[in-house]
């Protein structure tokens, strides 16, 4: 019914949500590592990217095909469609928000993006619904691990050093390697391994007790010059591609590699020195990370 009729705005709307559930997430996450709290930015980075490997695996190794009548790699998204993975990234993204904030007109907000964003897809016809109910269903199912062994595991890795840390980080990453390496040719999912090995080492060098402004502008002035570095970045590592000799498999891993360490250290390293410059003032953090912000 919606392609039978000529819906400019609603089309206009559903493209939004579309790119909100793709591309949006590099205005995303900087948010939450920039403006909210940097340690539930850097738990979200890394989940977010262990996310698009399931995801991209999942996609390669079942091989279920979109709608026929899009034709294969509609709108630039690929020809595989299950599990979607708007629905699996935007069940995580909000998700996690909506558990770190516990306010009721956050969870919300977040329920509604959640579903906004896994209905785009569908009504565009760029998903069956098989593929939506999947997506949600693994990012309900990372959400529950992640609430579940978080703590723990944090508290094993903090209290075991940095080298046990990176250990860590490694193996992961030399795991998804080994799944991905029937798949070398998907530089989403390389990108998304290079991504969170990048990160991760950035966490592990950038304490978690960053600047944390307790105003509203300082936050808002942080995002946006945190954005305003990121998309430095990003144009540098795009010129920085174009000249690299490397197969594109390992040109993605290693650029997207410098992106997360940028964006969880080097960044945010700055904004600090900046905030603390400028005569910004960090907000004190409550000890128990579980803590409610709202009532």
């Amino acid at each position: 019914m919606i392609h039978a009729n000529d819906a400019p705005l609603l089309h206009a709307s559903l493209q939004a949500l579309l790119w909100l559930g793709a591309n949006g997430f590099l205005f995303l996450l900087p948010l939450a590592v920039f403006a909210i709290d940097r340690r539930l930015g850097v738990r979200l980075v890394l989940v977010f990217a262990l996310s698009v490997v399931i995801n991209s695996l999942l996609k390669n190794l079942l091989a279920l095909p979109r709608p026929q009548e899009l034709g294969v790699d509609a709108f630039g998204f690929g020809e595989f469609g299950f599990p979607s993975s708007h629905a699996q990234l935007a069940t995580v993204f909000w998700g996690m928000i909506a558990l770190h904030l516990r306010h009721w007109l956050v969870t919300l907000f977040a329920l509604l993006m959640v579903l906004a964003t896994s209905a785009a897809p569908l009504l565009l016809q760029l998903h069956y619904p098989r593929d939506i109910i999947g997506g949600m269903a693994l990012g309900i199912g990372t959400l529950l691990l992640v609430w579940r062994y978080r703590q723990r595991a944090e508290s094993t890795l903090l209290a075991r050093g940095p080298q046990i840390q990176l250990a860590a980080a490694l193996a992961i990453t030399l795991v998804c390697w080994l799944l991905a390496g029937f798949y070398l040719n998907d530089l989403l999912l390389t990108g998304s391994i290079g991504f969170f090995l990048g990160s991760a080492i950035a966490a592990i060098a950038h304490p978690h007790d960053a600047i944390h402004p307790h105003s509203l502008l300082w936050r808002g002035l942080r995002y946006i010059g945190g954005m305003v570095l990121v998309m430095l970045m990003v144009a540098a590592l795009q010129r920085l591609n174009a000249h690299l000799t490397l197969s594109s498999t390992l040109a993605s891993s290693i650029t997207m590699a410098i992106l997360g360490g940028w964006l969880v250290g080097g960044a945010p390293t700055l904004l600090d020195f900046l905030t603390i410059a400028l005569g910004g003032h960090a907000a004190p953090r409550h000890p128990d990370d579980e803590t409610p912000s709202g009532d």
